[in-house]
């Protein structure tokens, strides 16, 4: 009934399917669009204005994707910049806190087990006092750079405060994560680390509860490490079942 400025509405009818709609379902209506649209003007306006009207619309819903796309990304590394450690690049304590409960839910607990290990280098504070704190944060850097060489990509590794860290193995039964934190241990001792540096780690090893208490489970983890400790260091100590 309007002719061909009926087709102008066309235009912020696809900017508003991409604010009310889930993706997917805007791609969909943006689609539904183009075509409807495009085939009314060919009967009201002819092969000319139709084939206008079709690439100023398909450029119109490249563009939209294009600007998602730039927004998705940024939103992406602002949150890995939120949830990283800058020093170290491992995931923070925030990150930390957030994975654990996710993986201790019953609904995940129950589907495979799960195993905590806590590192926390020895003597770190001696590092820092006798070589200052730069040889300290390279000593933290180098720690991060060789577990990440054991770890799996499924492990997360955090840093959850000044030289202590927890790597989190999925799907991994306690007798597997104990070989890990034997072989990282290991690992550790014999790199230098620093120009004349050299540092052991103590290691407490978890199981997941049955209860999938996420604080417990951390707990227990601490415990493991504090016993690691006072049994001398550069050891890993697995938490009683």
């Amino acid at each position: 009934i309007q002719g061909v400025h009926s087709a102008v509405w066309a235009f912020p009818a696809l900017f508003i399917g991409y604010f009310v709609l889930p993706r997917r379902q805007a791609h969909g209506f943006g689609l539904f669009l183009l075509l409807a649209v495009s085939a009314a003007m060919l009967h009201i306006a002819g092969p000319a204005g139709a084939v206008r009207l079709f690439a100023a619309m398909a450029l119109t819903l490249a563009m939209i994707n294009v600007v998602l796309g730039v927004i998705g990304e940024l939103q992406q590394a602002l949150l890995r910049q939120a949830h990283t450690d800058p020093l170290t690049g491992a995931w923070n304590r925030r990150y930390f806190d957030e994975q654990l409960a996710q993986i201790a839910a019953p609904p995940a607990a129950a589907a495979v087990p799960n195993a905590l290990l806590a590192l926390d280098i020895d003597h770190f504070k001696a590092i820092n006092d006798r070589h200052g704190h730069a040889t300290g944060d390279a000593v933290l850097q180098a720690v991060v750079r060789l577990v990440r060489q054991r770890k799996r990509e499924s492990d997360l590794l955090f840093r959850i405060g000044g030289e202590e860290f927890v790597l989190l193995l999925p799907r991994t039964r306690l007798d597997d994560a104990a070989r890990v934190a034997e072989q990282l241990r290991q690992l550790i001792e014999q790199h230098e680390l620093a120009p004349g540096v050299r540092v052991t780690v103590s290691m407490g090893l978890s199981a997941q509860p049955v209860a999938s208490d996420a604080q417990a489970w951390l707990a227990a983890a601490d415990r493991a490490l504090y016993e690691a400790k006072r049994g001398g260091r550069n050891r890993v100590v697995t938490a009683a079942g």
